[in-house]
């Protein structure tokens, strides 16, 4: 994704922060966010904690998604956010019926009330898997001429899994851009969803 937006937006400067932690949701990833992103004073901030914060309770993903959104204008209210939705097993059905997960919908909620863009690569890889154009799980990056989507049915292969995110990201990221460009405009935040949503969060050395 960094490779084409230098290459889709050829006169920018692009510097990418790499802030994931593998295994952890947004309620971890508001306590960090100072330290692991803000510090670096970002431009555009995309946000993926969909599969980690599957199971966790409503107000538990509010607080955390909302907190991370409102620090990160409190500090620069021009600044870009977008959602990011991937996918695991336990989703497929769901998807494949139209529907995102109930951690996602809840971010959705989060994403409508703050105007935020969303990208969920989890239709595509659903609609490829209904139509046997593509396997969720298997060892092998292949099966009888078809190609896998992931090992484990969570982490995608490079060279398949991704290249299916891949070609949604490019394809969603297109449809946001305005007409023409523009300079930044400051977000507007308005009274929150959770009134105690995580506000200032930091992470502490032992």
């Amino acid at each position: 994704s960094l490779n084409w937006f230098k290459q889709r937006f050829p006169k920018a400067v692009f510097t990418e922060i790499n802030a994931a932690i593998g295994g952890t949701g947004s309620n971890f990833g508001v306590f960090r966010l100072h330290e692991h992103v803000l510090k670096f004073k970002p431009d555009l901030v995309f946000v993926e904690f969909a599969v980690n914060d599957d199971g966790a309770p409503e107000k538990k993903i509010t607080r955390s998604m909302e907190g991370i959104v409102r620090q990160i204008w409190q500090q620069n209210a021009t600044t870009d956010i977008c959602f990011i939705y991937t996918i695991k097993i336990p989703f497929l059905e769901t998807e494949q019926k139209g529907k995102l997960p109930p951690s996602a919908t809840v971010m959705e909620k989060v994403a409508g009330k703050y105007c935020i863009p969303t990208i969920n690569f989890g239709f595509e890889v659903a609609e490829r898997v209904e139509g046997n154009r593509l396997v969720f799980k298997d060892k092998s990056k292949e099966l009888n001429g078809v190609m896998v989507f992931s090992p484990d049915g969570v982490h995608p292969y490079i060279e398949t899994g991704h290249a299916v995110y891949h070609k949604v990201f490019m394809r969603s990221f297109e449809a946001m851009l305005p007409p023409k460009p523009g300079r930044a405009k400051k977000h507007i935040q308005g009274r929150p969803l959770a009134k105690n949503y995580f506000a200032s969060t930091k992470m502490i050395g032992v």
